[in-house]
């Protein structure tokens, strides 16, 4: 149930972002926040794997709320950790990872780039608590953190849009995520 939520709110509330930018700004900045996305996606693609793979069932196996702590404490750091190295490294190397995955139109992704890969940051630690949730089956808690989450990216973005432009789409998914961060 918790997975399902997020398997359809995540690409319903995206499909509604492309389409507010591409009616208030262009099908071209679409393109752009699309790529910026991917790009995004990416990295959080390896993450969720290793939370999948390695984080989740450690964390349902332990029971004792001081070793929860422990353990969410140690993967916290190590999470933070390679999470800042490998955004940083993207970040680095932003024009050939362009290039490379995309063509040089796609170079305005540059611009959207810092405050995307923050947010990034913010929902990679928001993830760490999000799986406790998971692991403890705390249903309705996560499905109303997934639920208020997507409702503040959509509406910060159709909010910001008019003023900041694409920028408003990085900027929505910064506050979202510190959101997510705080609910959960």
């Amino acid at each position: 149930v918790m997975i399902l939520v997020s398997a359809i709110l995540s690409p319903l509330v995206y499909m509604i972002i492309r389409y507010l930018i591409a009616n208030q700004l262009s099908w071209t900045d679409a393109g752009i926040w699309q790529g910026t996305w991917k790009l995004s996606g990416f990295f959080q693609q390896i993450l969720t794997n290793i939370f999948a793979i390695y984080y989740l069932p450690t964390l349902v196996k332990i029971s004792d709320n001081n070793d929860l702590r422990k353990f969410v404490i140690k993967i916290l750091i190590r999470i933070f950790v390679i999470s800042s190295i490998s955004l940083g490294g993207m970040y680095l190397f932003r024009y050939e990872l362009i290039n490379f995955m995309f063509s040089a139109q796609f170079q305005p992704i540059i611009h959207l780039l810092p405050i995307q890969f923050i947010g990034d940051l913010a929902r990679t630690v928001g993830w760490c608590f999000g799986y406790i949730l998971i692991a403890r089956k705390m249903i309705v808690h996560f499905i109303w953190s997934e639920l208020i989450s997507h409702i503040i990216f959509l509406s910060g973005v159709f909010l910001l849009l008019p003023s900041f432009g694409l920028m408003a789409a990085p900027i929505a998914y910064l506050v979202e995520s510190i959101f997510y961060l705080i609910l959960i």
